[in-house]
């Protein structure tokens, strides 16, 4: 006897809390609280870099990249800390080296297909790169083919083009 009391009193307040977990909420009546000079407590996210295109599906990146002269390599930026690749550029005069510095995805612009990267300083350039001999989508347009450091297999990579600013 004592089981079933215990299982209705249960039953119960399970009933009672569905209740009051599905009651009507007025949409008037709860922005009445918040006073009008009050900001919106919800502000969207936005990027606050540029929105750039995605690679495609045999690409990696976009990354920031720096090339330039070897005994010059600079430290990634605070906002790319991640290095990643390192190669010899090919078919240039004197030996350029490109280093890689990693833009962590986000979707933080507002259109879909494009992602949130940082305005790459002037040495930097923002590119894609995929491993072995490819073309270039049309958004990232300037192709090199750089000799991976470690593996000496080439990589192909494609950048957008600079964009002064002004």
């Amino acid at each position: 006897m004592r089981s079933l009391s215990v299982l209705v009193l249960f039953c119960g307040l399970g009933t009672l809390a569905c209740e009051v977990t599905h009651m009507p909420v007025s949409l008037e009546a709860a922005e009445s609280d918040v006073p009008s000079d009050h900001p919106d407590p919800v502000q969207p996210v936005s990027c606050n870099g540029l929105c750039i295109g995605t690679a495609p599906a045999t690409y990696t990146g976009p990354s920031l990249f720096w090339l330039g002269l070897p005994a010059a390599v600079p430290v990634c930026p605070p906002g790319t800390p991640h290095e990643g690749i390192e190669g010899i550029v090919q078919g240039t005069q004197v030996a350029v080296l490109a280093k890689e510095c990693r833009i962590t995805p986000s979707d933080l612009c507002s259109d879909e297909g494009l992602t949130c990267a940082p305005i790459p300083e002037p040495d930097l350039h923002l590119c894609i790169h995929h491993d072995g001999e490819a073309g270039c989508p049309s958004d990232y347009p300037e192709r090199a083919t750089i000799s991976e450091v470690e593996t000496h297999m080439p990589v192909t990579l494609c950048c957008q083009k600079p964009t002064l600013p002004g």
